[in-house]
């Protein structure tokens, strides 16, 4: 159990180590995501603002140009009026609007004499149409500006014909108010000789303004969806993506698709009578700055702390069971000796013959007991002694060791005995010998 402890613990410390580094890299994540989301929320909020600010202009020219109107009465010309429109500069102050204009209100029965009077106006081309009309009035472009060609070719045209436009008419008259309408083809065409995309905004025209009587006609504006758009471009350029609807309807012609974007996010506005529609998206890496990398910067840094923690541990765990196993060897060898030297002392204190175990300085270490018997003193007393004390011989005293000679000992009760010792050098760790007399 324990070894299988110590084969696991440095996979249970790397595992450790790069959970703990997936919960960092994981929050990290967390935060830089949070952070990249509030950047796209406030950009959609700015463009959001954005095209409430242009729309609100938009309807502000209106209801200027409407006053200017009513203070000086109805501008004699399309020239006059063309040069109203050139001094609020169109291109600086209200981007994307493509023209300027004014449609008289008229009954069906008057066509023919607003006809004429467009004609005397200085526009001997212009015609109202289309010549026939299902509905009891008109509402005939009798003035625009600015006096290009694009919106020249307009003049004259009953908008009040088409069911976008006269829904708008509807709305503007009945709130009294200005009035958007839906996606339109613009009577303008681009170079290509195609009708822009755009939408209208509509402001009524009363003589009498205070009780909302005997109805002129109407100011709008007509703008291109395209310029409109273009200049609304957000601060992270085209790395947000937006696809607004006007009415349900997506003012582009070609709107981005928002499927399977990393961010979205539906901005809704109510402006001028129509509803107004922003969707955004962008992709993973919308406001991406330098913080998007701590999360793999957390991730390679825990894998590689977790790698040297594994070699750490597991170095120290095999360091450890190298330093058991040498504990189990040297106990086992302890364990050997022990029963090597039991069996050492066993065989030495039943040998028959007198014997005496020594150092290599010549001390005695042990005697048997037949030893003490023959020279008649006891182990303790002998232990610690030189050879020199057995012999009676004092030339003898400096020699470490017993030698094959014939000489005189002495007992412990004073009496000398002669014999001849059989030495026998032992090779072990101390380096001793041992000797018996016969």
């Amino acid at each position: 159990m324990n070894a299988l402890r110590r084969a696991s613990a440095p996979v249970m410390v790397m595992a450790l180590v790069l959970i703990l580094t997936m919960v960092m890299a994981l929050v990290t994540w967390v935060f830089t995501r949070e952070q990249q989301r509030s950047r796209f929320e406030r950009e959609t909020d700015v463009y959001t603002q954005a095209l409430r600010d242009r729309v609100l202009v938009y309807e502000r020219l209106l209801e200027a140009t409407r006053a200017d109107w009513q203070a000086r009465g109805r501008p004699v010309s399309e020239a006059v009026f063309a040069r109203y429109v050139q001094g609020v500069d169109l291109p600086g102050r209200y981007p994307g609007v493509q023209a300027v204009g004014y449609a008289a209100w008229v009954p069906v029965g008057a066509t023919g004499a607003l006809q004429a009077q467009l004609q005397a106006a200085g526009a001997p081309d212009a015609r109202v149409r289309p010549a026939q009309t299902a509905q009891a009035n008109r509402a005939v472009i009798a003035l625009i500006g600015p006096s290009n060609a694009q919106n020249l070719a307009a003049l004259g045209y009953d908008m009040y014909s088409e069911p976008v436009r006269r829904a708008g008419f509807d709305g503007a008259r009945a709130q009294g108010r200005a009035q958007a309408t839906a996606v339109a083809q613009l009577v303008q065409r681009d170079e290509q000789g195609r009708r822009l995309r755009g939408f209208l905004i509509m402001l009524p025209v009363w003589r009498d303004p205070e009780r909302r009587a005997d109805l002129q006609g109407f100011l709008y504006v007509a703008v291109r969806a395209d310029r409109f758009l273009q200049d609304l471009t957000p601060l992270q350029g085209g790395r947000l993506l937006v696809d607004v609807r006007l009415a349900g309807q997506p003012l582009s012609a070609a709107p981005p698709d928002l499927r399977g974007q990393s961010f979205r996010a539906r901005n809704t506005q109510a402006l001028v009578g129509q509803n107004w529609e922003m969707r955004f998206g962008a992709g993973p890496g919308f406001g991406r700055d330098l913080a998007a990398f701590i999360p793999a910067l957390v991730a390679l840094t825990g894998f590689l702390i977790a790698g040297c923690s594994f070699l750490l541990v597991k170095a120290q765990v095999d360091a450890r069971a190298r330093a058991e196993g040498l504990n189990v060897s040297l106990a086992q060898a302890r364990v050997r000796q022990e029963q090597a030297r039991a069996e050492f002392e066993a065989i030495f204190h039943a040998m028959q013959d007198a014997a005496a175990f020594t150092d290599t300085e010549g001390r005695i270490r042990m005697v048997n007991p037949a030893l003490s018997a023959q020279f008649g003193v006891s182990a303790d007393t002998l232990a610690g002694q030189r050879l020199s004390a057995l012999h009676a011989d004092r030339r003898l005293d400096s020699r470490a060791t017993f030698q094959a000679l014939t000489t005189p000992y002495v007992r412990g009760t004073a009496r000398s005995f002669t014999a001849k010792p059989s030495a026998l050098r032992c090779v072990t760790p101390a380096a001793s010998a041992w000797a018996c007399w016969k």
